[in-house]
């Protein structure tokens, strides 16, 4: 029989954490789904860790590179070419999720064939197990301001792209989303191929386009958060901020000028404040050189003006404002 859900999960050296989160899945409240295991040529000991579960009922496919594809999108398309679910979890090896994080999510979208894509709220855990760790809440810098009567938002895609993914990438761990497989499209990943960090945001933005987005409030993923990352590393180096730019160049286009000009501006401010003179010299040449020397000192310009109004004028632009903007009919889940 088909199964609703193919829960993809790719791993590259993180046998330390594959079984805990394998039987995360295995042991979900919701049942009807597969598993494909994709290993992208570990070094350390994933192999014998997912021979143990290569031939449960549950595991449809257990494939192994014999050389690292370079590239993690590589193994999403891969596993999302393979599912025969009508949804898809990218279930990333290291991260983990509550026994009922199938059930809530399958739900949610089950009700609402109009939406692409639910995701929910997420705790960081850290390298070595721990569930609290001292870290930002991020949920609270980038989903609605949920009341206390309020489980779940569903939202125009128009709507969440506007208010929230111009600032960031809000579905920020892939672990946490569950999306239709047939809102795919080529563009999906074609789209993504010249990305190596923040390929996923603009893979949501495509995913959603012109649909409707849910958001649970529940915290039913848990995010693992390494103290050394590739992420960590590409963010100081600054390569994480031509990305974000060029995830913008593709966004804003559909968004009135005005907020147009104040996320290019703030993209521009964050990296000036954060990176070294010659990561700021690069990303000044990658800048003008898209926006044009016009438009891009007047983005500068109006972000400037418009976060000296930021407390004084109501109509000001900021990512907390339309955080606090109540997004639509809140539902129960």
């Amino acid at each position: 029989m088909t199964p609703i859900v193919s829960v993809v999960i790719p791993n590259y050296n993180y046998a330390r954490y594959l079984d805990e989160r394998i039987n995360s899945i295995l042991n979900q409240t919701f049942s009807d789904f597969e598993i494909i295991l994709l290993d992208d040529a570990s070094t350390d000991n994933s192999i014998e860790i997912i021979d143990k579960y290569k031939n449960n009922p549950l595991v449809s496919h257990c494939i192994v590179n014999k050389e690292n594809s370079g590239y993690v999108f590589h193994q999403w398309e891969k596993g999302i070419n393979l599912a025969r679910g009508k949804y898809i979890w990218i279930a990333e090896s290291d991260d983990l999720a509550t026994l009922d994080f199938l059930e809530k999510t399958v739900g949610a979208l089950e009700r609402h064939p109009e939406a692409n894509l639910c995701f929910c709220g997420s705790y960081l855990i850290d390298n070595t197990g721990g569930h609290n760790i001292s870290q930002p809440d991020f949920d609270k810098r980038m989903l609605p301001d949920f009341d206390s009567a309020c489980n779940a938002y569903l939202l125009e895609s128009r709507f969440f792209i506007n208010h929230y993914m111009v600032w960031t990438n809000t579905i920020y761990n892939a672990s946490g989303a569950l999306f239709r497989k047939d809102a795919l499209n080529q563009d999906c990943f074609r789209s993504i191929e010249s990305f190596r960090y923040c390929g996923d945001w603009l893979f949501w933005k495509n995913i959603i386009n012109s649909s409707k987005v849910i958001i649970l409030k529940d915290k039913l993923n848990r995010f693992r958060l390494h103290n050394r990352s590739a992420t960590a590393k590409a963010f100081y180096g600054g390569e994480t901020a031509i990305e974000t730019f060029k995830v913008l160049l593709d966004i804003l286009p559909e968004v009135n000028l005005p907020r147009q000009l104040i996320c290019f501006g703030t993209v521009h401010r964050n990296c000036r404040r954060t990176f070294k003179k010659a990561v700021v010299k690069s990303f000044n040449q990658y800048y003008f050189k898209h926006l044009g020397i016009f438009k891009g000192i007047c983005a500068i310009i109006l972000e400037r003006i418009n976060k000296a109004l930021l407390h004084i004028v109501p109509f000001t632009i900021s990512q907390n404002k339309d955080i606090h903007i109540k997004p639509g009919t809140p539902y129960e889940v």
